[in-house]
Formats: C-alpha cells, structure tokens, sequence
C-alpha cells in the first residue's frame, strides 16, 4: 500500500481517501447518493444523469482509516432509469431506487473480479407492490428481529413512505408482505434512515427531517415523536450507531449537519449540534436548482469510524465521524445559522406561493379560453341550424 501514498490526500478535516477514488466519483457527474457494502470493503454511488452506478473497492488501514482504492467500476443495465437511492441487501446484492423507474435489486460482481465496465445482472423481483411505488427516490433495508429483510421506500411522487418485506434466493426475490409507513404531512420525502424502531424521513419542501416510533406507525398517519429543525432542503439521512446521533446532507446548502438525541428516545423540535461544512457557498449557487447543489448521499461505514458524503458540486469525500462528534471539526449550530435557516424557509415559502399562484392563473387563463371557444362552437351551430 505504501506505493499508492502519493495518490492519498489529506486536508485539515483529517479525512483521507485517494485521489482515484476522488477523481472516478467526479467522474460520474450528478450523484444522488452513496452506500457502503456490510463488510465496508465496497462503496457504491448512484450515478444519476449517466444511467448507471459506480463501484469502488477499497483497502483501509490506520485509525481513522485511510481509505485507497483497489478498484473503480462503471455498472449499466437498461434497468437503470435516473438511480436516486442505494442500499446493500448484502456484499454483492444492491436495491437501486429509479426516480423514473422502478425499485430494483441487482447482483455486482464479486470484489476484485475483472469484469469493469459491465452490465449487473437485475434480480427478477415478483409479488406483493414494490412495482407500485410511482416515483421512487430512497431505499433503506432494515434486517428485522426475525432475520428478514425489510426494504423501506420513498415514493417521491405520492409522497409516502413505504415498507416491503423480502425474502431471497439465488436470482429472484418475492415481496412477502407491504406497509404504509407514513403519508401524512409529507412533501417529497428524499431521504430515509432507521436505527431500530426509530424511522427518520427527510421532507424536503417542509425544510424538516421527521423522527417516528416504527412500532406505533399504523396506515399511514401517524404523527412523529420529533421534528428536526435547520436544514435548509434535507436529503440523505444515517443514523450512527447506537442511534445517538443522526447525520443530515443538506441539498440546499454546504453543510452536513450532526443533530443529538435529546435523551433516551427522540423528541421535540430540535436544531442541529453540530454542521461541518463539505462544499463552498459558491459551488452550491452554481448548481442549476438551489434546491439540489449541497450534498446529497450520505452513509456512515460498517465500522462506525468514517462517513462517505457525494453530491453534484461536492467533492467525494471520507470523513473522521469520531472528530465531527467530539466538535475536532465542523462548527457549532449557532443562533446565526438558525437565523439564516428561518429566513431561507420563509424565502422558499413565499417562491412556492409565488409558482403557485402563477400555475393557477395560467390554468384559469386556458379555462377561460376553452370557455370562451365552446360559446363560439354554440352560437355558429345555432347559426347554421337557423339558416
């Protein structure tokens, strides 16, 4: 490994990982979001625009980690339609939410197999109504008490969370079992993380990342046990382990932000403990939407040591969760930034209505047209008939 140190930078956030390992994710343009295999020997990005995702091997060594690649691959397959949410089911098995697609599960190659470059092979997945999710844009799997697997679904478009249990086998999988977990007071839930029986569910138009008891969750309309405050348009969510902490990508700003549970369980409305910042206030500006240039995936590896962050204008990057926890890095949530945050809710808000109301306009404009067209229709055919 010592040959590859010169690929290996560090900044003053203590996170290293190689410049391959960058410059491949930069590579791959608009990514949606990230996840690490269980045994966090592989890390796949949702490639978004190109249609495909992007698998990177790694060695580490070192305290926390050093992260050096020993593989970067590029994965097609016609099943790939704008992939937006990734999730291991295990080290070789990988569920992909299509936002113009479906929700898939697809085999990888092993690690350290040659073939790059190639399609994966999609599981036939029957049963059940993991086909019905209209506009899927996140996907968890929970490993149930009972050893199942559960994959928890975003539907972006109904807006609703919902639950599919699977059960696998050599090439398919069956949906056994569906759940409506949550479909009251969402707007467009981006993200979703769970840590036992405690679900979080990014609601990206409410600038809230909602906390509920999985356990009391029944059709669909429960309320949450806590609302998190600060984020300025959430998106990708991971619970630390043990469920302490939870981290929130920021989609609409430069920041990652660290909240804390208040005690034994989550509640009340509560404000991030702590942001690190992963990209400049620039890059995020620059995007074409502001709703979409901060960042964007986010997943902690198996090890509890380090977490992955990727998004369109940020750079990949790999850093110490041990560091951003005890404050060595990012910086406080200040009553400035709650400030800043209020403000760019209220300015959202008030451009929503603004879209809002001009949409209506525009439709009562074409009902007023078609109207006025049908009374034209009328009076010509009583001037025919009179005739």
């Amino acid at each position: 490994m010592e040959d590859r140190a010169e690929t290996l930078g560090a900044d003053s956030d203590g996170c290293v990982v190689d410049v391959i390992a960058r410059q491949f994710v930069a590579g791959l343009g608009r990514t949606e979001d990230v996840a690490f295999s269980p045994a966090g020997r592989r890390l796949a990005v949702a490639a978004f625009a190109r249609n495909s995702i992007g698998v990177v091997d790694f060695d580490r060594c070192g305290h926390p980690p050093r992260w050096v690649s020993s593989q970067v691959r590029e994965f097609h397959s016609p099943e790939l339609i704008r992939p937006h949410g990734l999730a291991f089911v295990d080290e070789d098995v990988l569920a992909v939410a299509n936002r113009s697609g479906d929700v898939e599960l697809f085999r990888l190659p092993d690690t350290g197999s040659s073939e790059a470059g190639s399609r994966i092979v999609r599981l036939d997945v029957t049963g059940g109504e993991l086909s019905k999710v209209s506009s899927p844009g996140s996907v968890v799997v929970n490993r149930l008490p009972d050893q199942t697997l559960e994959l928890i679904v975003c539907d972006n478009r109904r807006h609703q969370v919902t639950a599919h249990r699977i059960t696998l086998s050599a090439g398919s999988a069956q949906v056994v079992a569906d759940d409506v977990l949550v479909k009251s007071g969402l707007d467009v839930p981006d993200g979703a993380a769970v840590d036992g029986s405690c679900l979080a569910v990014s609601n990206h138009f409410h600038h809230i990342v909602l906390i509920y008891d999985r356990l009391r969750l029944h059709g669909g309309d429960d309320g949450p046990q806590a609302i998190l405050r600060g984020s300025h348009y959430p998106h990708g969510l991971f619970f630390t382990p043990g469920g302490r902490f939870l981290l929130v990508a920021d989609a609409g700003g430069a920041f990652v932000h660290l909240y804390e549970r208040p005690g034994a369980t989550w509640s009340g409305a509560l404000f991030p403990k702590r942001s690190l910042r992963v990209t400049t206030d620039e890059a995020v500006a620059s995007a074409p939407n502001r709703e979409e240039g901060g960042p964007k995936g986010i997943a902690i590896a198996p090890d509890g040591q380090t977490f992955a962050v990727t998004g369109e204008t940020v750079p990949f990057e790999i850093y110490d969760l041990e560091a951003l926890v005890n404050g060595d890095i990012g910086t406080d949530f200040d009553s400035e930034m709650r400030f800043s945050y209020e403000l760019a809710v209220l300015d959202s808000n008030d451009r929503r209505a603004r879209r809002l109301a001009a949409a209506t306009a525009a439709a009562d404009k074409r009902l007023v047209r078609r109207v006025a067209h049908l009374r034209a229709w009328i009076r010509y055919q009583r001037r025919r008939r009179a005739m």
